[in-house]
């Protein structure tokens, strides 16, 4: 009997490691479903978004690189990085930090609640460029739990005075071009993990970020304002710096690096989202929970059994083919 229980088949094998990937995805997400309530305690004040976004990549750079340099992988990491050097450029100045500095641009012109719920389309930007690019076609089980995951992030973070207007509509764009860009980082590192080790593929492109965010937030006055910290603040800007930003992108990198896994699939736990950030609002900000919001819940809850029925399952002809970037 123990050695009946111990056999395993390839089907089995191969199904417990997808799990494993999709373990690193939401732990991925659990972090970065925290960071809205800890970045509220360090910006806009004192740190500007443009501070806080060099200083969360810088941290994260230094924690990758201590990671690799001591499990004694830095020779291998050098090798990496110079091999897939113009791709890890791309990915951190045009991709990464492009982003980020879109994303907090918009935000100062339009409201939070509005960036917060258009967020949520990354998911569908990776779906699409995976369609466009990769010639991946979702399945329709995905897409309508996709639908509804979306439905239940609104309901959570919509507000009462919530408009999109024409006094947003700047923002509101830049929003969408933000978390285009965000779908163009997810879809684009699957390939590029699939053919590299995704702690060195975060490492490099959190290096070259540094090199464009760290001298721009320099320039911007960072210095001043992290003097400016108090003890509780530096916790907080550790921690996203730490855990939300190196750990939490080498998680997500992770999870894309399973290659037969489409992307969208791990995207799609970004919904998760919403449901992390009002438990971690109740906790750390002492906010309080709707009804609405828990309607939003248990459609995003809904929805994850709905696209567990074939999640992961990438069509045949994406398992045959390697497609290089």
């Amino acid at each position: 009997m123990i050695e009946k229980s111990q056999e395993q088949s390839p089907v089995e094998i191969k199904e417990k490691k997808k799990f494993l990937y999709y373990l690193a995805a939401i732990g991925a997400f659990l972090f970065w479903g925290t960071s809205f309530a800890f970045g509220k305690i360090v910006s806009p004040y004192p740190l500007s978004p443009l501070s806080i976004t060099a200083f969360r990549t810088l941290i994260g750079t230094i924690t990758l690189f201590l990671i690799i340099f001591f499990s004694g992988k830095l020779k291998e990491w050098l090798l990496d990085f110079k091999k897939n050097l113009w791709k890890y450029l791309i990915m951190g100045i045009c991709v990464y930090s492009l982003a980020f500095l879109m994303e907090y641009w918009a935000l100062s012109h339009t409201k939070a609640s509005n960036q917060a719920i258009l967020s949520n389309t990354m998911v569908i930007w990776v779906v699409i460029i995976n369609f466009l690019v990769f010639h991946h076609k979702p399945k329709k089980i995905f897409l309508i739990g996709m639908f509804l995951a979306i439905i239940g992030a609104v309901l959570i973070m919509i507000s009462n005075d919530l408009s999109f207007t024409g006094e947003f509509i700047l923002g509101d764009i830049g929003t969408l071009i933000a978390y285009l860009i965000w779908g163009i980082y997810s879809a684009f590192m699957a390939k590029i993990n699939a053919n590299s080790n995704s702690l060195f593929s975060t490492l490099s492109t959190f290096l070259w970020a540094s090199i464009l965010l760290v001298p721009l937030s320099v320039i911007n006055g960072t210095y001043l304002e992290i003097c400016e910290l108090s003890v509780i603040q530096w916790g907080a800007a550790l921690y996203l710096g730490i855990f939300c930003g190196g750990i939490a992108f080498w998680l997500y990198n992770l999870g894309l690096s399973n290659k037969n896994i489409s992307s969208e699939y791990i995207a799609f736990f970004s919904l998760l989202n919403p449901i992390i950030g009002v438990f971690s609002g109740m906790i750390l900000l002492k906010e309080e929970i709707t009804p609405r919001a828990i309607i939003g819940i248990l459609f995003i809850i809904s929805s994850i059994f709905i696209t567990n029925k074939t999640v992961g399952n990438a069509d045949e002809n994406e398992l045959k083919e390697n497609i290089s970037f």
